[in-house]
């Protein structure tokens, strides 16, 4: 489990997860949000009407729509691979063995392409804007739950150290 290549696994995904993460948050995002009028990129909220994406549609500026097109939504697939590789990685490394839990960042890395892949057709066809919504909502759900998995393991494993601590002698 702890081999050189789980290892170099978990951190180099871990690092292209936390450089992808900073790129779309503070450089790609805002500018799609600026070139649709202020309107928050739909990836960032909690699932979306069929009018606000028909308005979203219509205040982004074609490049708003270039950089969502052959920016952004290219670069959330490989977000999505190395995340989903990141959190389970993690998982494993801090409970030291293999365990169900992955099926978490699994999923959730699952359901973010089928978002992705719901946006891209959502320019073509409003058929799509329902289901992409409700896919965005169910990511979202699924990225909180990873969250609240791995803080809780973090947790489990400080008290492990702790007590472990404890137990020598001074």
């Amino acid at each position: 489990m702890k081999s050189r290549l789980f290892k170099a696994l978990l951190y180099i995904s871990g690092f292209f997860t936390a450089v992808i993460c900073l790129a779309m948050n503070f450089f790609i995002i805002p500018k799609i949000e600026a070139g649709a009028d202020g309107l928050r990129w739909l990836e960032m909220k909690f699932g979306y009407s069929e009018d606000y994406v028909i308005g979203f549609i219509i205040k982004s500026t074609s490049e708003c729509r270039d950089i969502i097109t052959n920016v952004q939504i290219p670069l959330d697939l490989f977000y999505m691979v190395c995340y989903g590789l990141f959190f389970s990685l993690l998982i494993i490394a801090l409970l030291k063995k293999m365990t169900w839990l992955i099926a978490f960042p699994v999923t959730l890395s699952v359901v973010d392409l089928f978002e992705d892949l719901t946006l891209m057709n959502m320019f073509k066809s409003s058929d799509y804007i329902r289901f992409s919504g409700i896919l965005t909502s169910v990511k979202t759900i699924l990225m909180y739950i990873c969250f609240l998995i791995i803080i809780l393991l973090i947790i489990y494993r400080i008290k492990q150290h702790i007590e472990y601590k404890k137990g020598l002698p001074d």
